[in-house]
C-alpha cells in the first residue's frame, strides 16, 4: 500500500499525517518520530507494521517535517495535543482499536500521551521519562547538564536556539556513520530547538503518576542505546503496575527503528496484535 498525506488542525496548525492503509476495520498505529525527525523518515517501520495487518498514522509533529509551526518551537503539552488531535482523526477514520509507538522523544511523548488519554488501547515505548525528575538526567552527557541551569533562565525565549548536537551525543545514534552524515542533506531535519522548547521538555511531567497508568505498556530497548542507560529504562518500567513487558533488541544503537527495523517488527507486532484485540 502507498503512503498518503492527509492534515489535521492541532494548536491551531496543519499537523502532517503519512498515512498507510490496511482494512478500515484493523488496529490502527500512531507512530511518534524522535527529536529533529518526521514520520517519512521512518518508512520502512511504517511499511513493515502496514505489512503486519495495521492501519499505519505517523504524525509530524508542530514544527517538524511536513507540519506547520516554527522549526523546532514547541512545548511537550503542545505535542502531546498533536497526538491527542491525531488519536481523534484516527477513531473518526477508523475504529477505536488505537495502540502507539513513540521512539526516543516520541517514545516519551506516547509515555505521556498514554497517561492522559484513556483512548489509547496500547502502547510501544523505545525510550520513556519523567523529564521533570532529577533522576532522568542521566539521559543527557555532562555538556547537556552543564546546559539546563541555562535552559530553565532562558526559557521563555522563541528567539534563542540551542543545536541538538550540544546536548545530544550524535555518534551513539548510528551502527553506520554515513546514516548521521546523511542527516546533513535532509531538509526536513531539525538541528536547533528554541529555548522554549528545551524547557518545557525539561520540565514537564505525565498528567498523572505512573502508577496509575491502567494501558498496557511494552518498552522496547535496544543493548547499545548510548542514549537512555537500560538501568534507567528498567528503574521507570518496575514502577508501571500495568500490564507490561520489557523487550530487549540485541546488536543495537538508539536510532534502530529507523536504520534496522526489521530486528524489532515481530516484537511490536506480537505486542500490538496481543493487546489490540
Amino acid at each position: 500500500m502507498m503512503a498518503k498525506d492527509a492534515y489535521i488542525n492541532s494548536s491551531g496548525l496543519k499537523i502532517h499525517l503519512l498515512i498507510l492503509e490496511d482494512q478500515k476495520d484493523s488496529p490502527v498505529i500512531i507512530f511518534v518520530h524522535a527529536s529533529g525527525f518526521y514520520a517519512q523518515h521512518y518508512i520502512e517501520l511504517l511499511t513493515l507494521l502496514n505489512q503486519r495487518g495495521f492501519n499505519v498514522i505517523g504524525v509530524d509533529l508542530e514544527g517538524h517535517g511536513k507540519s506547520e509551526g516554527k522549526r523546532g518551537d514547541f512545548t511537550f503539552k503542545e505535542v502531546v495535543g498533536n497526538i491527542y488531535d491525531t488519536t481523534t482523526y484516527a477513531i473518526e477514520n477508523y475504529n477505536g482499536r488505537i495502540g502507539i509507538i513513540g521512539t526516543s522523544q516520541g517514545g516519551m511523548a506516547s509515555f505521556y500521551a498514554l497517561s492522559a488519554d484513556k483512548r489509547l488501547k496500547s502502547g510501544c515505548c523505545h525510550c520513556a521519562a519523567i523529564l521533570s525528575e532529577r533522576q532522568s538526567d542521566c539521559i543527557l552527557p555532562i555538556r547537556g547538564r552543564i546546559l539546563k541551569p541555562f535552559v530553565k533562565l532562558f526559557g521563555k525565549l522563541h528567539f534563542l536556539k540551542l543545536n541538538l548536537w550540544t546536548y545530544i551525543d550524535r555518534y551513539t545514534f548510528y551502527l553506520k556513520p554515513e546514516r548521521l552524515r546523511a542527516l546533513k542533506k535532509d531538509p526536513y531535519f531539525v538541528r536547533s530547538y528554541t529555548m522554549r522548547s528545551l524547557h518545557s521538555l525539561a520540565t514537564a511531567g505525565p498528567p498523572k503518576k505512573i502508577e496509575a497508568i491502567k494501558t498496557p505498556i511494552m518498552f522496547i530497548h535496544p543493548d547499545n542505546d548510548g542514549i537512555f542507560p537500560m538501568e534507567y529504562m528498567r528503574s521507570l518500567f518496575d514502577k508501571l503496575t500495568c500490564y507490561k513487558r520489557f523487550e530487549v533488541i540485541p546488536g543495537m544503537k538508539h536510532m534502530f527503528l529507523e536504520e534496522h527495523p526489521e530486528a524489532a517488527i515481530d516484537t511490536i507486532d506480537k505486542w500490538f496484535k496481543e493487546t489490540l484485540k
